[in-house]
């Protein structure tokens, strides 16, 4: 009896063996011959948009000077503010802010994008071809303090 106990016991390490072995030849299959071309230009894309976002904070505008992110905190502070030229500084903002994207990642060669700022009394929301948050890629995010909380902006690169 003590034989076929251990018989048995030999034999059950043995397939959990095989199944581990057989397991990590799918994994490595998987991640070997992964499509690197596809793995690039999501990377390629997320790159993009962060970079374009760090930017695009510090760019400086005609209103009194002030960059897209001081534009930002006066439109979440006080929305009806305006700019020298009379124009209110919500909407300046956000005709900025499309003028870049248009001509900037457009420009780059991307096809469409998506861009989102959480501002409480003035969303902006701007897309290009149809490009929405849900579309498959990486969303990227930054976070803009100001009095009336953090505001996020967002931006992704789509590939429509």
């Amino acid at each position: 009896m003590r034989n076929k106990k251990g018989q048995m016991e030999i034999f059950g390490l043995v397939i959990i063996v095989m199944l581990i072995t057989l397991g990590m030849f799918i994994i490595i299959r998987f991640v070997v011959f992964s499509d690197e071309e596809e793995t690039l230009k999501g990377y390629t894309q997320t790159q993009s948009a962060a970079n374009f976002l760090s930017t695009l904070r510090r760019t400086t505008t005609d209103c009194n000077e002030m960059s897209i992110e001081q534009l930002i905190q006066t439109c979440a502070v006080n929305p009806f503010k305006t700019c020298p030229d009379g124009s209110k500084i919500c909407p300046y903002l956000e005709e900025q802010v499309e003028y870049l994207l248009e001509n900037t990642l457009v420009a780059w060669g991307n096809k469409s994008f998506y861009f989102k700022a959480d501002i409480p009394a003035y969303d902006i929301n701007i897309t290009n071809k149809d490009c929405t948050r849900d579309d498959p890629g990486n969303l990227r995010q930054e976070f803009i303090p100001t009095q009336m909380g953090i505001i996020t902006t967002e931006l992704k690169i789509c590939d429509k």
